[in-house]
């Protein structure tokens, strides 16, 4: 951790300590966040050196987070993360891409690769689409845009980052094609190319 600080500072502040300080300052942030940051986006190359069977950073995070939050009393019942409620109780908490907000610590300007090719499934009243988790250690999740016609414009559907490969579009007009494309955001707010459009009508 240390190691990767001491190469933010050369790199982005030419070795001026005082500089990097108050760059966090400015940003609301204290060097414990910053180190903290740093932590834990290590952490997350640690884990994906270690995953085996397909499984990802971003499935593997998603899914212990969700068993805990599982288990959680909230004050007031204000759970966190975001969920499907009434059709599921599940919910995922995501990851929150604080590098974005200290972007000198990694410079990383590398966007996740498209994703998959979504499938898209029409039901009365909503379009369901699914795809594959992305294979990068510092993924934080997915957008989805809908369009009234191929190739846009867009309109972006999503308020927060998609923890899970999956949307359903209730909003979809009846009776006409919609049609949507998906973007993957890393930790540092690099955001892909669309993936390949699909598109489908609600009955």
């Amino acid at each position: 951790m240390l190691a990767v600080e001491r190469r933010a500072v050369a790199r982005s502040f030419h070795g001026n300590r005082a500089a990097y300080l108050r760059a966090l300052s400015r940003r609301g942030a204290t060097l414990a966040v910053a180190r903290g940051v740093i932590r834990d986006e290590l952490r997350r190359r640690a884990i994906a050196a270690k995953l085996a069977g397909g499984e990802t950073t971003l499935q593997w995070t998603d899914d212990r987070e969700a068993r805990a939050v599982d288990t959680a009393i909230c004050r007031n019942d204000d759970l966190p993360g975001s969920g499907n409620f009434p059709s599921s109780d599940a919910r995922d908490i995501g990851v929150v891409p604080l590098p974005a907000l200290l972007p000198f610590l990694f410079r990383d300007a590398t966007p996740p690769a498209p994703p998959a090719v979504p499938t898209s499934t029409a039901s009365a009243g909503t379009v369901s689409l699914a795809w594959a988790y992305g294979a990068e250690p510092d993924l934080a999740g997915y957008e989805v845009f809908r369009a009234p016609a191929s190739g846009g414009p867009y309109t972006k559907l999503t308020d927060t980052l998609l923890a899970r490969p999956a949307f359903a579009d209730a909003s979809a007009p009846p009776g006409a094609p919609s049609f949507y494309v998906v973007r993957a955001v890393d930790t540092s707010g690099n955001e892909s190319a669309p993936s390949v459009e699909v598109s489908a009508a609600p009955g």
